[in-house]
């Protein structure tokens, strides 16, 4: 065999052995089992309201409390609508990540007369947590001034997130895991899959599908992003999205 070949066959058996390593590494960290058994821990206790065991996984690093600016320019914001101690706006935007819709919305919370952004929703239907929240404040008037007074801080928090100013952005967030819930004993969730991903951000994305004990409540399907902290897995608690 000619040299020429000999050395040809040597680079490719090297190029095979590097991508049969990295798909190795890649399966490796996609089926890292302290990841999933946090992120099936922190569901566990989220879905049956365990409030105590959700705040472990809270990040104690605001920069990975948020994470990266979304967007790859800051969004408009449109289409208010408040109702009482409630505030949402529709948002349209081009997201880094090419998966994520166009538009989606915004929804802030009014906690001793001051208005916190709640979370930021990156797809275009209105969660149905947040549309039973709306319905039960319909009855209430808009408020103009409440309507001016949200909508700025909205705008304030999208432009903190913009510049990486994430001090500012917790200042101006609603942190709803420390918001009392009664536990209900009778009704119990558990996780029926759960599978973990990248982003275009290069973060972990966990998806998972919830069910309940109850046959007449629906499986609940959702994603949300883990951040390794200290050597410990966290949650983005602002990156929970639910999809029935």
């Amino acid at each position: 065999m000619a040299w020429a070949q000999i050395r040809a066959l040597s680079r490719l058996t090297i190029a095979v052995v590097l991508v049969l390593c990295l798909v190795s590494v890649t399966s490796v960290c996609a089926q890292d089992p302290i990841q999933k058994d946090a992120a099936r821990k922190f569901l566990t206790a989220l879905f049956n309201k365990d409030m105590k065991t959700v705040r472990q996984f809270v990040p104690a690093r605001p920069k990975d409390l948020f994470g990266p600016f979304a967007f790859k320019k800051a969004p408009s914001i449109t289409d208010p609508i408040v109702r009482g101690s409630y505030a949402m706006f529709q948002w349209n935007g081009q997201p880094k990540d090419d998966k994520l819709a166009k538009n989606g919305s915004i929804l802030l919370r009014r906690i001793n007369g001051k208005w916190l952004v709640r979370q930021v929703y990156c797809f275009p239907d209105t969660p149905r947590e947040v549309k039973l929240a709306l319905l039960r404040k319909s009855e209430i008037r808009e408020d103009g001034q409440a309507v001016e007074s949200s909508k700025k801080v909205a705008e304030d928090y999208l432009r903190c997130w913009s510049v990486g100013d994430y001090e500012t952005m917790k200042i101006l967030s609603y942190d709803w895991t420390t918001a009392k819930r009664k536990r209900q004993f009778f009704v119990r969730a558990s996780v029926k899959s759960l599978s973990t991903d990248l982003n275009a951000l290069g973060e972990t994305i966990a998806a998972f599908v919830i069910k309940f004990n109850i046959p007449f409540i629906d499986s609940v399907q959702g994603s949300f992003v883990m951040i390794k902290e200290d050597n410990a897995w966290t949650v983005r608690m602002n990156s929970i999205e639910l999809h029935r």
